[in-house]
């Protein structure tokens, strides 16, 4: 019974990957046209591609921060490397609870069903400056698979807050990073830029949201050269139809007149 739990177990988690690939296949598809209007159809080469044939086109719509690298792929990349199929496909953990270490620091631990062991440290900085979070995934025989740290800071200069967020391997070599920025205007208005960063700290995409005083909103991406990738305006809110003048509405209206006609076949 055990056994065929854990392939059970095994199962759904490629059953969810099944279905999450589906549905980014469908993002793919829509971020290759979502610079077009509402009434261009999509390519069947861009939806080829978007399923990860290797013979199909790439759409030129496409951002370039969409690699084109499947599920595949990096399930192959994984089992190449030695760290079986972790990088493609999540495993079910389970939770072990937690200890509180004599530094301070919280350490949470869960098993899978084939005996990896992850544990995620968190320990506050000095003073409340941010936090220190350990990943580290072993296996069964304690072999350590993957390690990183992250370290994440909130600075606030005036009407601004920085939060930063930087990513180490084991040996302590930066391997990437995030930033987040909110500022905030004298007139109502607000801004967040979220950037992903490089090992060597330089932003490889950023998005920002800005959020206009009149109620309107601009989202805008770009790629680590300053290219814009996608850009989204949102107008803004419209009031809804009161009850009292739900009657009039032209859906009703609509209704309304057919009843007055017999169209019997």
């Amino acid at each position: 019974m055990t056994a065929n739990y854990g392939e059970l177990q095994q199962y759904l988690t490629y059953l969810g990957s099944a279905l999450t690939n589906i549905g980014m296949a469908a993002q793919t598809v829509a971020d290759a046209y979502s610079s077009t209007d509402g009434w261009s159809a999509a390519s069947l080469d861009a939806v080829r591609f978007a399923f990860g044939e290797a013979d199909a086109p790439r759409p030129a719509g496409l951002p370039p921060f969409i690699t084109g690298k499947t599920w595949w792929d990096q399930y192959f990349e994984a089992t190449a490397s030695g760290q079986g199929t972790e990088g493609a496909a999540p495993k079910d953990f389970t939770d072990q609870g937690q200890r509180i270490n004599p530094d301070g620091s919280v350490t949470s631990t869960a098993v899978a069903p084939d005996g990896t062991v992850k544990t995620i440290t968190q320990q506050t900085l000095p003073g409340g400056a941010g936090t220190v979070v350990t990943t580290t995934t072993t296996d069964a025989n304690g072999k350590v698979l993957s390690s990183s740290t992250d370290r994440t800071t909130t600075v606030v200069h005036g009407n601004s807050t920085v939060t930063t967020t930087t990513t180490t391997d084991a040996e302590g070599k930066r391997t990437g990073g995030s930033r987040e920025t909110t500022a905030y205007g004298d007139d109502g208005t607000r801004s967040v830029t979220s950037e992903q960063l490089n090992a060597g700290g330089d932003p490889t995409s950023r998005k920002v949201d800005q959020h206009n005083a009149d109620g309107t909103q601009t989202v805008t991406t770009t790629d680590g050269k300053g290219h814009t990738t996608q850009e989204l305006h949102v107008g803004q809110n419209t009031d809804g139809v009161a009850p009292s003048d739900a009657t009039s509405s032209p859906t009703k209206q609509a209704l309304d007149e057919i009843k007055q006609h017999d169209y019997g076949i």
